[in-house]
């Protein structure tokens, strides 16, 4: 597949077709082998925002999904494998052109984020919802056509169902059911088991963390929503979740089979989110990179000892946000990941222990957290 690149970094995209129109780019499609390969059936993988995992989502949706389109000739209805050839010059390709063959366009996925399902309080999250369920029903509108065809009493009133969501007319009650619904449909038309891959799904409960009634109203859905669409569910192949804090309080992921969180503090998939030493050497030495870095810091060692990275698994990781703008920016080096979010959390954390943040600003001032308990307790 031919692209006209572009001579400057895709700064802030999520869509990784997008990403691969810049010249400027981290070639990271081998975490769909390593992903591929896991053997969990779901999986949580958190990360800090801006750390690519909306691009790794979409990257894999990209791979994985097959398309059903409408002959016009015929108005038959017929799946095809969009953007094959995609892959090939990446390196999963070049590693492992079989599992490309084998693999690419060829899975029914769902893939929806929750990261704009906020407000202050049920009633605006509740229509964020819909809206997220009723976009993703009508991605696979194609369904209701194919129900409608079958002119029985079962698929009529699952027609009925359909139909519900796409005009948001649905509860919240019985959007419970909507992710599995949606699996047991796709599997019978597919006859191929379906990937759901949810972005950003602690995005509703971060937001209403300071209201706990609030928050207990989102909890409340979230657990029968992912519990009907995970648990025991005949038509899933693998569930992907990304987002910041593994929800522990809300346990809504007790009960499934085979499931396995990976944050931080684990090493598998750790090269795969950020970038790698390796890889920021390697981007420095393009021509492109190069010359635009060099009008404000000539030596990209500068810029890697600012930015100084993280160590995760034993490897040192880069928070890509943050070295590709400084990229986008010709080298000018900023504090540009910290105005990328809220703190809406650390306020809430902070607020009502004072001991706490002094610790905090102990360590600001060079301390550390050892000392600032020894000071405290006098």
């Amino acid at each position: 597949m031919n692209l006209v690149k572009k001579k400057e970094p895709a700064i802030g995209t999520g869509d990784f077709l997008e990403l691969l129109e810049s010249e400027i780019f981290v070639d990271k499609s081998l975490w769909l082998k390593d992903l591929l390969h896991d053997g969990a059936k779901a999986l949580l993988i958190t990360r800090p925002r801006r750390w690519g995992k909306t691009l790794n989502m979409s990257m894999l949706y990209h791979f994985l999904r097959c398309e059903v389109k409408q002959d016009p000739a015929t108005g038959e209805l017929q799946t095809v494998h969009p953007h094959i050839g995609l892959f090939d010059s990446l390196k999963i390709g070049q590693q492992y052109p079989e599992l490309v063959a084998n693999t690419q366009g060829k899975w029914p996925v769902i893939f929806l984020t929750l990261k704009g399902v906020v407000g202050n309080d049920i009633a605006t999250i509740e229509q964020g919802f819909k809206g997220v369920l009723a976009r993703l029903y009508n991605e696979h509108g194609y369904l209701r056509d194919w129900l409608k065809s079958q002119a029985n009493q079962e698929a009529l009133e699952q027609v009925d169902y359909f139909s519900q969501v796409t005009r948001h007319q649905a509860s919240l009650a019985e959007l419970q059911e909507s992710l599995l619904f949606l699996c047991k449909l796709l599997y019978e038309y597919h006859n191929r088991k379906v990937f759901v891959l949810l972005d950003e799904y602690d995005s509703p409960l971060n937001n209403t963390f300071p209201k706990p009634d609030l928050y207990q109203e989102v909890l409340t859905f979230l657990r029968g929503f992912l519990g009907n669409g995970l648990k025991d569910n005949p038509y899933l192949e693998k569930g992907l979740f990304t987002g910041i804090l593994r929800v522990a309080k809300a346990d809504l992921f007790s009960g499934l089979n085979n499931f396995k969180e990976y944050s931080l503090l684990h090493k598998r998939y750790a090269e795969h989110f950020g970038f790698t030493d390796r890889e920021v050497n390697d981007l420095f030495n393009q021509p492109v990179v190069k010359e635009l870095i060099s009008r404000n810091t000539p030596n990209p060692e500068q810029i890697k000892a600012w930015y100084n990275g993280y160590s995760i698994g034993g490897m040192t990781i880069y928070n890509p946000w943050s070295i590709m703008m400084c990229i986008s920016e010709e080298g000018m080096l900023a504090p540009y990941w910290v105005a990328t979010g809220s703190d809406i959390l650390l306020r809430d954390l902070l607020k009502d222990h004072d001991n706490l943040l002094q610790e905090v600003e102990q360590l600001l001032a060079g301390g550390d957290r050892k000392s600032t308990r020894l000071n405290s307790s006098h």
